[in-house]
């Protein structure tokens, strides 16, 4: 994510996925003596990711990380629920 701060990105967990979102807008005004013949320089920088997992996660505990451009996540699995057997009684 170079250029981005922590404070323009936006990091959203579901158990399934994450949702990488950030906007960043430039706006530069030129120093000339007439402000009619003034330019101006404008830029706007988006980025929207969706990440599927292929398995199940805990979002209470990702960590998100910016560190020299680089965005580093650790998602963990949640727990894998094991099958339970029914007995099934007749009335």
């Amino acid at each position: 994510m170079p250029g981005f701060t922590e404070k323009e990105l936006n990091v959203a967990c579901e158990p399934w996925r994450l949702v990488i979102t950030c906007k960043k807008e430039y706006r530069e005004e030129a120093k000339i003596e007439k402000k009619e013949e003034m330019p101006l320089h404008k830029e706007r920088m988006q980025i929207y990711k969706t990440i599927k997992f292929p398995v199940e996660v805990k979002p209470e505990n990702v960590k998100a990380t910016l560190k020299n451009g680089i965005l580093e996540l650790t998602v963990p699995k949640a727990e894998i629920v094991k099958k339970a057997k029914v007995e099934v009684k007749s009335l």
